[in-house]
């Protein structure tokens, strides 16, 4: 199926550094944002204006949606070149947009109840999704971990739509342990979907406990793309249909946990 996408001169609302690396950014980017589902990225050219360096856009999940402003947020971490000259952006500059790309979370499903699932950086795709839940009338529970406080810096922003468990490997800041440790009680019951997102080793140790609880699971992946649109191939998972190498980019990055090999 055909989705359209585009390419967008978008205008930076605002950026706020929020500590430990991290930025939360808003750009005014009417025709993405009015197309843009949660789950969805958008491919950014992070140099400035007519630069080639670094050649490469950069994937970033949409982090909340506004189509009445026609405005989405992005939250993330800088982690090499390209997000760190993203960080050095600042309100009124303009940024070139390529989406919103990918498949996004499933929302039209029968479940009442919706457990939200996110690690460190995984909170990022999260928060739009719950505010569309929640819309929908569902009954949102986001069980949001990182390895320090730190990391939860936009975890406030949930309780907005629904309850809220933090948990820290440190135990500095709610919960000690991982989200997986506190997981279980929550997703009790029938009529309940989780959606996850966060490191591999916590994606496999959700789809693991909700296969034996018989609850349904979509995940978000994440891989390393050059493209974007599912040409280069190089962000290629594995299928649990035999000889089958989906992309994360085009047929992802969400996938029910029954698609995938975690």
């Amino acid at each position: 199926m055909y989705k359209k996408m585009y390419i967008e001169e978008g205008k930076i609302s605002y950026q706020y550094y929020l500590g430990n690396g991290q930025f939360l950014m808003e750009v005014f980017s009417p025709q993405v944002a009015g197309r843009a589902l949660p789950g969805q990225f958008v491919h950014i050219a992070c140099g400035p204006a007519l630069s080639t360096d670094p050649l490469l856009r950069r994937p970033i999940s949409i982090h909340r949606i506004n189509k009445e402003q026609g405005s989405i947020e992005i939250y993330y971490l800088v982690v090499g070149k390209g997000t760190e000259l993203l960080g050095m952006k600042s309100a009124g500059d303009n940024i070139s947009i390529m989406g919103p790309l990918g498949r996004g979370f499933a929302l039209e499903q029968k479940a009442k109840k919706a457990v939200l699932v996110g690690g460190g950086m995984g909170i990022a795709p999260l928060l739009a999704l719950a505010q569309e839940l929640a819309k929908e009338g569902k009954e949102v529970v986001s069980v949001l971990g990182a390895a320090s406080g730190a990391g939860l810096a936009r975890a406030g922003a949930f309780l907005a739509y629904g309850k809220l468990i933090e948990a820290t490997e440190d135990g500095s800041r709610g919960l000690k342990g991982r989200v997986t440790d506190h997981l279980e009680a929550s997703i009790l019951g029938n009529d309940t979907l989780v959606y996850a997102c966060g490191p591999l080793a916590m994606l496999r140790a959700v789809a693991e406990m909700t296969g034996k609880m018989g609850v349904p699971c979509q995940v978000s992946l994440e891989a390393r793309m050059a493209c974007g649109v599912g040409a280069c191939l190089g962000c290629t998972c594995v299928s649990t249909a035999e000889g089958a190498y989906p992309k994360v980019c085009k047929d992802g990055p969400v996938f029910w946990t029954s698609e995938v090999s975690l």
